[in-house]
């Protein structure tokens, strides 16, 4: 762990890019004879430019790319993607070289579009573009060639995940859509039942795959696993109740001592 004050303050940050390899690499295990860990490089995108940094026992500044207006960045290798808020951008982080790719809508004046990039491989995405009536998915390349086919959706997509060899992608009407990449053909349509939407639960909002996948203890009632919400911000009627009885634990203390 790096102490904060290792690390100076960066300033007029939209997103962050680590490099995918990285967030890909196997977890070490406790057995494992300690080896050198290779520094992690990510991008800082900022209002006006891009900087670059690898990070290992110190935060070290590599170089700033001018770039304004980006919105969403993701990172393989040397390629970076990046969405502005009209076209999706490729930009070689070695050779300080950009160039534009798709645009966002393919239809003018459809409002704003949500991009969505998504690492495929270390020299490959997939990002969406929407044309009035679907959404496309397009593959491409980090020198901005296009590969494979290309994945449709009736609707603009609330998310992204991908795990090998499939494309997860979480839609509006609260479906979950599972594409092969191999072939783009929809193999599977998962409807998720969510709980009613509120004020503090206004639905579904992201997709995530976990690397390592998850662990169940026993291969026994696995069946029995159920998605459940957990409130990430307590009522304030609760804070006030702890905050209260910990004063009053106080106050007995005190009392005590005297």
């Amino acid at each position: 762990m790096i102490p904060a004050n290792v690390i100076k303050p960066l300033r007029n940050v939209v997103t962050l890019a680590i490099d995918d390899r990285d967030s890909r690499r196997p977890p070490l295990s406790r057995s494992d004879v300690p080896q050198p860990v290779d520094p992690i490089e990510f991008c800082v995108i900022k209002r006006s430019s891009i900087s670059i940094y690898t990070l290992k026992d110190r935060l070290l500044f590599v170089k700033d790319i001018p770039f304004s207006g980006a919105t969403l960045a993701r990172r393989t290798g040397r390629h970076l993607c990046v969405a502005d808020q009209e076209n999706y951008n490729m930009i070689d982080l070695e050779a300080a070289s950009l160039f534009p790719l798709l645009p966002l809508s393919q239809v003018p004046d459809s409002g704003p579009i949500k991009p969505s990039i998504t690492v495929i491989s270390e020299s490959e995405f997939l990002i969406v573009s929407w044309t009035g009536a679907s959404t496309l998915g397009v593959f491409i390349t980090g020198d901005g060639d296009p590969v494979r086919g290309t994945l449709e959706w009736s609707s603009l997509p609330i998310s992204i995940s991908f795990d090998y060899p499939y494309a997860m992608t979480l839609l509006p009407n609260e479906t979950v859509e599972i594409h092969s990449i191999e072939t783009q053909a929809l193999v599977q349509v998962v409807k998720i039942n969510s709980i009613a939407h509120s004020p503090t639960n206004p639905g579904l909002s992201a997709l995530i795959a976990c690397a390592n996948g998850f662990f169940v203890p026993s291969t026994q009632r696995s069946e029995k696993l159920r998605p459940t919400s957990v409130r990430l911000i307590r009522p304030k009627t609760q804070v006030k109740s702890k905050e209260r009885a910990e004063t009053e634990t106080l106050d007995k203390e005190d009392l005590l001592q005297i």
